[in-house]
């Protein structure tokens, strides 16, 4: 039996949270962090499997810390915060509809948290960030434009 250590608790220990399950609930979507010994710094990167955990597949490959995935209300984006823009955070979505890379929609220099569609895709709270659906696409606004926002997401101070 493997001894356990300080060292062992730190970098050997793999963690998912955040599970989020689809509109349809056949699918969950969750974060699985880990710390990386080489950097000294946290990680984590998005995945989705079966809702019974059947057939798990890794969403993400770009970027330390991928977080706080969450559907878009018809099931076909995965909306996500990153740190892939050096110096910022950034709300990214990916299509689960097919092959394609995640784009990003908007970042800021200060950290973004509690990510958040519209149940009904249309509106959203008042929020430093909003985004809506054109064209069956994502796309970023400016929460002082007019526009019917689906997504929202706040600055953090942290």
């Amino acid at each position: 039996m493997a001894r356990l250590t300080a060292d062992a608790l730190v970098y050997d220990l793999v963690s998912a949270s955040d599970p989020q399950v689809s509109p349809d609930g056949a699918r969950v979507v969750y974060s699985v962090g880990r710390a990386d010994r080489e950097h000294d710094r946290g990680t984590s990167q998005i995945w989705l499997s079966d809702i019974d955990g059947a057939n798990p597949r890794r969403l993400t490959w770009t970027g330390d810390r991928n977080r706080e995935p969450r559907w878009s209300p018809d099931g076909r984006w995965i909306a996500f915060l990153s740190d892939r823009v050096k110096g910022s955070s950034g709300v990214f979505v990916l299509p689960l509809d097919g092959p394609g890379e995640a784009r990003e929609l908007v970042h800021h220099r200060g950290a973004v948290g509690a990510l958040a569609w519209s149940p009904d895709g249309r509106r959203s709270p008042a929020s430093p960030t909003t985004c809506s659906i054109r064209n069956g696409h994502p796309t970023a606004r400016n929460w002082r434009r007019e526009s019917p926002p689906t997504m929202a997401s706040t600055r953090s101070s942290r």
